[in-house]
């Protein structure tokens, strides 16, 4: 059975954030539908087959490369936490938002 997929609310103002740029640039919501389908479509893969994400340097983060973008995420017997998102070209240094769903209070 698959696990239930939770996102921090971290994580779920940067995908809206996301989401609401590229309609803004592109004038028109059809890519942001499709980048959308394509967040959730992998998180559910992942919450499949949580350990098809890529380790990170913390032992509890696992991270899933979609398009440009990477989400980060841990999960349990449960859920997968997806606990933050960051678009890889935007900001490669900014990784001090992640915590682990123990850390993040936000939930």
């Amino acid at each position: 059975m698959a696990r239930q997929i939770v996102w921090s609310a971290n994580a779920q103002l940067e995908r809206l954030e996301i989401l609401k740029y590229w309609a803004d640039r592109n004038g028109s919501t059809r890519y942001s539908e499709k980048l959308d389908g394509m967040f959730r479509a992998s998180l559910r893969l992942v919450a499949e087959h949580p350990k098809i994400g890529r380790a990170t340097s913390d032992p509890e983060v696992r991270m899933k490369s979609v398009g440009e973008h990477m989400l980060f995420y841990s999960f349990s017997t449960t859920e997968v936490y997806c606990a933050f998102g960051m678009a890889r070209q935007a900001r490669p240094d900014d990784q001090t938002g992640l915590t682990s769903p123990a850390q993040d209070q936000s939930r």
